[in-house]
């Protein structure tokens, strides 16, 4: 039986700690924190249980970590994890995928940072023994098989830019669909003229966080 949290040192120095959350914005291998320090926060489990601890989130590793007894840990077994919240953010995991919750009320809408990692580098990583090497070259985005070796480019490798893209999704009856207009009225077809006509009066970006959400909060509140 896999434990609750697993045993992860990433880095070489121990972060700082912050009672009030400061965003990053610049993602590198080194720098892939979404909190410029560990901060404060609360972790919910669906058995109803809380756990206070100080938390961050690798936009990297697509991982939770948490401090503990001076050392960095990983949350585990996230299908247990209902919400995490760190100061005004909420992370919500789903399918051992980590998302920020940006609105609920009828569904919700998620926000996916998704990393476009690339480098091309003649580097030998060790599986089991120093007999076992594979040369790792163009890697792009981030999967389960990738991990140990980001976790050990962030640890020790040097430091590289990463590209990060948002992606928004809608959450309803459990199940995962990307935001587009099309989904969205979907939701609410009862309403779809009134939409529509918001939609052609003013200059909705759906791919902007702000306009995407001042749209959501429109069909919500049609009667």
């Amino acid at each position: 039986m896999r434990k609750l949290f697993v045993l992860l040192l990433i880095l070489n120095t121990l972060p700082v700690f912050s009672q009030n959350e400061t965003k990053n914005e610049d993602f590198t291998t080194k720098n892939h924190y979404l909190f410029k320090e560990f901060t404060n926060g609360i972790i919910t489990f669906y058995d109803g249980r809380s756990i206070r601890a100080t938390i961050n989130y690798s936009v990297l590793l697509n991982e939770i970590h948490f401090m503990q007894n001076d050392q960095i840990l990983v949350l585990g077994e996230l299908e247990k994890v209902q919400n995490v919240r760190i100061g005004e953010i909420n992370l919500f995991p789903h399918n051992n995928r980590v998302y920020q919750l940006l609105y609920i009320r009828n569904y919700r809408i998620l926000k996916f940072r998704r990393v476009d990692f690339t480098y091309k580098e003649e580097r030998s990583v060790i599986y089991g023994s120093q007999n076992q090497t594979a040369v790792v070259q163009n890697v792009s985005g981030i999967d389960e098989r990738q991990s140990q070796e980001l976790k050990d480019i962030a640890a020790n490798g040097e430091d590289k830019p990463l590209k990060v893209y948002d992606q928004y999704y809608i959450f309803n009856n459990n199940k995962l669909i990307g935001f587009s207009e099309k989904n969205l009225l979907k939701l609410h077809k009862n309403n779809k003229e009134s939409i529509e006509k918001y939609l052609s009066e003013n200059k909705i970006n759906i791919g902007n966080e702000i306009d995407l959400l001042k749209l959501v909060e429109y069909c919500n509140s049609i009667k």
